[in-house]
């Protein structure tokens, strides 16, 4: 538990390194209407980021982990990331 504890948090810092899409909103919402507007956004990210961290740990209590069921969510998982893949090269 501790050691998950220890790469959530090393995870969580190395992404708040990372830029995305959020950033640039916020460079343009501060820009275009001013600081408040982009603190606000910036506290809203934070704010439903929690939220959906928060339900998934407390969610993932309720799933009983099957090691028979690997194969299938490989399979699933990979079909999902092909798709997703296939639609982001379709539309550029």
């Amino acid at each position: 538990m501790f050691e998950a504890i220890l790469q959530g948090i090393g995870a969580g810092i190395l992404f708040s390194f990372l830029t995305g899409p959020v950033f640039f909103s916020m460079i343009k919402t501060s820009i275009e209407k001013g600081f408040k507007a982009g603190f606000s956004l910036a506290i809203g990210v934070v704010f439903s980021d929690i939220i959906f961290i928060s339900l998934t740990i407390f969610s993932s209590q309720f799933v009983d982990y099957n090691s028979e069921y690997n194969q299938y969510i490989g399979i699933i998982g990979g079909l999902f990331l092909l798709e997703l893949a296939s639609t982001i090269f379709l539309i550029k």
